[in-house]
This record gives C-alpha cells, structure tokens and sequence, in this order.
C-alpha cells in the first residue's frame, strides 16, 4: 500500500478567500452605493446656503416643508419597493434606485416654482425608498453567511460615518464651483447626481 499522502483535492474551496473576494466585489460596491445615495441625501441642506440667490420663494417654511416632503415619499414606497426586489434581481432594483434618484437630482436644477421644489423632493424620497431594506435584508443575507453578517453590515454603516467625513467639505468647494455655466447649488445637485447615474449601470453588472 501507498502510505504517501495524498494531495489536496483541487475542488476543494477555500473559504478565507472566498469571504475576501465577497467583500471586495459585493461590500465594496454597496459601500459606494450607501456614500453616493447619503450625499445626495442631505445636499439639500448644503444647497440651501445659496438657493435663495436664485429662487426668491424659497422662504424657510418652503425649504423646510421641502426638506420633510422627501421622507412622504419614502415611507410610502418603502415596503412596496422592497417586496418588489424581493421578487426580482436585488443588484438590478439597486442599480435602478441609483438611475432613477440620479435622473431626480439633475431634474431638480431647472426647477422654478415652489410647486416644482415639492415635487422633485417627493419624487427623490419615492426614488431612494428601500435602498437599505434592499442591502441589509436581501443583499448581504445573499452572500454571507449568520456569523458573517455582523462583519458585513459593520463595514457598511462606517459607509454614512464617511460620507459626513466628506460631505460637508465637498459641498463648500462644489458651491463655490462653475460647472458648464452652472453656479452654485446647480453644480452641487448635478455633480454629486452624475456618480449616481454611471454607477448605477456599473453595479447592474458588476
């Protein structure tokens, strides 16, 4: 008998790296995605330093009413949305929040009246609605396993902690920036609106 010992079988899989590469190609992406979606989140209010410039009505009762109408929107499409990614590909009904509250965003630009400013900010809330149901409930559940999940959504949520690191600084310089003749708050909604609309088709097929 052959008492040597065997070699390691080559389908055998190593699980310290397979945990590796899913945290970089699916934690990764959903790390910029939560970056993108909280900055232009709370832009409105870095935008609201130099609106007034250019939109008289804009009093701070419209700004304010403006500000709370986005989370309408979002409460009353957040459980729906997220049954309806449940039911489909979750990585496409991310990409397709991205495109859609980017496309919002850009949108929000040519506003002029009141009425304009409450539909757009509906809109971006009714856009963004089951972003984080999606990535905690279906996405990272998906690709890890119980006792890895805690690693997972930890690395996530540092996601907001950095985006607050960035956010504030990024806004100074953005409204202070010309942008194809764009001043302003224009600028901040379109620049920080355009990483959402490219990625968006990146994260589809990633």
């Amino acid at each position: 008998m052959n008492s040597s010992t065997p070699e390691p079988q080559s389908g055998v899989i190593d699980f310290k790296d397979f945990t590796k590469r899913r945290m970089l190609h699916v934690v990764l992406p959903l790390f910029i995605v939560s970056i993108i979606a909280f900055l232009d989140r709370v832009n409105i209010a870095y935008a609201g330093l130099t609106m007034k410039e250019n939109l008289p009505w804009l009093t701070p009762e419209v700004f304010g009413m403006g500000a709370g109408i986005f989370f309408i929107g979002y409460v009353l499409f957040e459980v729906p949305a997220s049954l309806i990614a449940a039911r489909c590909n979750a990585m496409h009904w991310v990409a397709r929040i991205m495109f859609s509250w980017g496309l919002v965003c850009i949108l929000m630009t040519t506003m002029t009246t009141e009425l304009e400013f409450y539909i757009y900010r509906f809109l971006l809330g009714l856009c963004e609605a089951s972003l984080y149901p999606v990535i905690y409930s279906l996405l990272i559940p998906n690709w890890f396993l119980p006792k890895e999940r805690a690693k997972a959504i930890s690395l996530m949520l540092t996601s907001l902690l950095f985006s607050n690191i960035i956010g504030g600084p990024l806004a100074g310089i953005l409204l202070d920036t010309t942008f194809f003749g764009l001043h302003g708050w224009r600028t901040l909604f379109i620049v920080e609106a355009i990483p959402a609309v490219i990625f968006a088709f990146i994260f589809a097929f990633w």
